[in-house]
């Protein structure tokens, strides 16, 4: 969570603005408390407010390489594969950190290097960098009328119970093409809030489709929806499904409590959609994980944001095991 600054103006000598650049900074020292640094030029001045997490001691920005400079906050996920091209290419790496990678990849490729780290994403998973909505997920619980695209720079992947999970932190959009009075089209994109959106792929089929929702004025069938024995989830749940058998084995009584607990805690409205051998989470954080001031705290920000993600794991493994022990 580094944080940037940047002015520029070509008519103007910059060089005696030193002191505004570092005020600016200075309000972004909360996102970046381990390192301090600036770039300036006659027409340029950059600053950055680092929080150091890969090559601690080496990786301060802003970075140089020849007559280019970079000031980036975030991760890329393949950064070592696009090192290693670099490499052949003959370039020399003094640091082990991504903005390395990143400077020097846009020597090379120049605007290209944008798709070489975007790929990562483009071939992992199919809803990313921008893409429809899933219909599994949306158009069931009535989003496809209005949100209609979604875009991701934060994704990570792993296992759970040796099966593969792919998650990405989304900004939600709405596209719309409008005309103005000369009839001329015009592209508006509109950011609603932001998801937590998760694929796990199973090893095992259940054969039928489960729908657990925080109720979105759903589309579903009422006479697919499950009569619940637990009063206090069924107020707050709605559970959809083509096979109750399936669907009341896999919502133990501890899965209930699970999804009651972090709604309480958070009231974050979600989604978990088990579909033959997919199971889908999504979690309507919106601004829930952004700091938008010195006043926000970011270390209780990070600690709700792992709390979040902790009980995202725990129960998806207590989904994948409930599965995986149910005769289906």
């Amino acid at each position: 969570m580094c944080g940037f600054t940047g002015w520029y103006n070509p008519k103007e000598n910059l060089l005696k603005k030193k002191k505004i650049i570092k005020k600016m900074n200075k309000t972004l020292k909360y996102r970046g408390p381990d390192q301090t640094g600036y770039y300036y030029d006659k027409n340029l001045l950059l600053g950055h407010q680092r929080l150091s997490i890969i090559d601690l001691k080496n990786g301060k920005q802003p970075m140089n390489y020849k007559n280019y400079t970079i000031v980036y906050n975030g991760e890329i996920y393949n950064t070592c594969e696009l090192r290693d091209d670099l490499i052949e290419k003959g370039y020399v790496f003094l640091t082990n950190s991504d903005t390395e990678v990143i400077l020097k990849g846009y020597v090379q490729y120049k605007e290209k290097i944008i798709e070489k780290m975007l790929q990562n994403f483009i071939d992992e998973l199919d809803y990313i960098p921008l893409k429809e909505m899933p219909s599994d997920i949306f158009d069931e619980a009535n989003y496809g009328g209005y949100y209609n695209s979604y875009v991701s720079d934060d994704y990570f992947e792993g296992k759970i119970n040796n099966q593969n999970i792919k998650m990405a932190d989304l900004l939600v959009q709405r596209i719309t093409v409008e005309k103005d009075k000369d009839g001329n089209e015009e592209k508006k994109v509109m950011t609603i809030f932001g998801i937590l959106f998760g694929k796990i792929e199973l090893e095992k089929s259940i054969n039928s489709n489960l729908n657990i929702t925080r109720d979105y004025s759903s589309s579903i069938k009422k006479t697919q929806k499950l009569e619940m024995d637990s009063y206090g989830f069924e107020k707050i749940f709605n559970v959809y499904t083509d096979n109750n058998i399936i669907a009341m084995q896999l919502l133990t009584s501890d899965i209930q409590e699970g999804l009651l607990d972090i709604y309480n805690k958070y009231k974050i409205d979600f989604h978990i959609i088990i579909k033959q051998n997919k199971m889908y989470v999504l979690f309507d954080t919106e601004s829930m994980f952004e700091v938008f001031s010195t006043k926000d705290n970011p270390s209780e920000v990070l600690k709700k944001y792992f709390e979040i993600m902790t009980f995202i794991y725990i129960l998806i493994e207590k989904i994948l095991k409930t599965i995986e022990s149910t005769q289906i």
